[in-house]
């Protein structure tokens, strides 16, 4: 089902309430560890790892686009001294901050070596990171072109569809974010790319990016739209036919796309006018997508929200890689 209970409402709220919380905190810290600003012809493309399936998926992912891209590499870990039920002037037997970095710098080794033939040429690194995980990539996001994550982290409860963390750094990133289910073939090389529009300044940054990754991968695009077409009770007050409405929609559609097709012209584009919500349109058309890029929040949405619903229910039940743009 995509209707989520008022208790996973409240979760998200107290989450990200907790990640501005963490973010201004980590702020100052992470100021002393970030590597100098990196020039746009270099900025690198992001994952976040920490050893679990998922993350290795979205590393392979990740390094997949920067060799695509021709890119660096940056595979990031965010690591913290556990909380535990123990006195301060007592610390359990055999921890240590050396040894908590040292076992984080060799979980990145280990990730820098399982990914680093899908990156080919492009420089591949790792960076150990003391901090917040949601945090420490927020803030690694403001240095990156894109960022990829696992649809889950480790240690996350498995029945979950979709990590706190990602749901956090799609909240709160500075730029573009794919989120890499690891039950999924994320490969799919031949299957399209899908859009969704709207005519929000969101959804046109959407539209931009999809044209990009379909002209890198030589993929075709789908352009979809999702309306509401009225009942013929609804259109008899009117002069307008429900055919007529809809060629009206479709015309919109083309409006919308029309100058950055006219970017990319060698991009075959298909348009899709969908009588569904559009959050089970996405869905549906995920399933033959190699990558289904949408707006961070729609033209219905509330201003105060960092995720519309849409972003949200497609990051919880697309069958593909999903990429928000903000």
């Amino acid at each position: 089902m995509l209707a989520r209970s008022q208790g996973s409402e409240r979760r998200d709220e107290a989450l990200l309430r907790y990640v501005t919380t963490a973010t201004h905190e980590y702020k100052a810290e992470a100021a002393m560890t970030e590597p100098p600003s990196t020039t746009a012809e270099h900025t690198p493309i992001v994952v976040g790892i920490d050893g679990s399936e998922p993350s290795l998926a979205a590393a392979r992912w990740g390094a997949a686009e920067a060799r695509r891209r021709h890119l660096p590499l940056r595979l990031v870990h965010a690591y913290r001294w556990p909380f535990v039920a123990a006195s301060p002037a007592a610390p359990p037997v055999g921890w240590s901050e050396a040894t908590l970095r040292q076992d984080a710098e060799a979980l990145v080794a280990a990730a820098v070596r399982a990914v680093v033939a899908d990156a080919g040429e492009v420089p591949v690194a790792g960076r150990a990171i003391e901090g917040p995980t949601a945090a420490v990539l927020v803030k690694a996001s403001a240095q990156a072109c894109l960022v990829v994550l696992g649809h889950r982290s480790r240690g996350g409860i498995a029945s979950l569809l979709l990590g706190s963390v990602a749901a956090a750094v799609c909240a709160h990133a500075h730029g573009p974010v794919v989120v890499v289910r690891q039950t999924l073939d994320a490969t799919r090389p031949t299957e399209p790319i899908v859009v969704g529009v709207d005519g929000s300044p969101g959804g046109d940054r959407a539209i931009g990016f999809a044209f990009a990754e379909a002209d890198l991968r030589g993929l075709p695009l789908i352009v979809a739209h999702a309306w509401n077409p009225p009942s013929r009770g609804e259109v008899a007050p009117f002069s307008d036919s429900v055919a007529e409405l809809e060629t009206a929609e479709l015309h919109q559609m083309r409006e919308w796309v029309h100058l950055w097709q006219e970017k990319f012209q060698h991009v075959p584009v298909s348009h899709r006018l969908i009588a569904a919500h559009p959050a089970l349109a996405l869905i549906d058309l995920s399933r033959h997508a190699t990558l289904l890029v949408i707006g961070s929040r729609g033209r219905g949405g509330f201003t105060g929200l960092l995720l519309g619903s849409v972003s949200q229910q497609a990051l919880h039940h697309a069958h593909c890689p999903v990429a928000i743009i903000r």
